[in-house]
């Protein structure tokens, strides 16, 4: 369970103590990150399906929900420059081999 706590403190905002992570712990919490990823994306899903029956007009629900997203993740987001930063700039993966 520690994975776990530590997965939220890692890709939430939530105020989740889990300690001085060893690597055991490190994995799991990169095992238990899909879920906890799931879990931020369903809450985003239920505000944006909660406005939209409110009445709320759509674009204003979308940029509300993923208002709530980015604030809830502290602005984390997987992306292709965390993953490969040559598909932004060539240059620098040939400057570094």
């Amino acid at each position: 369970m520690r994975g776990l706590a530590l997965a939220f403190s890692w890709l939430t905002v939530l105020p989740v103590r889990a300690g001085a992570p060893d690597a055991r712990t490190a994995a799991a919490a990169l095992r238990w990150a899909p879920l906890v990823g799931g879990l931020v994306g369903a809450d985003t899903g239920a505000l944006l399906v909660g406005l939209a029956a409110a009445g709320v007009p759509a674009a204003v629900a979308g940029l509300l929900a993923v208002g709530f997203a980015a604030l809830a993740t502290r602005g984390v987001r997987p992306g292709i420059p965390a993953i490969a930063p040559e598909a932004i700039d060539p240059e620098t993966s040939r400057a570094s081999k």
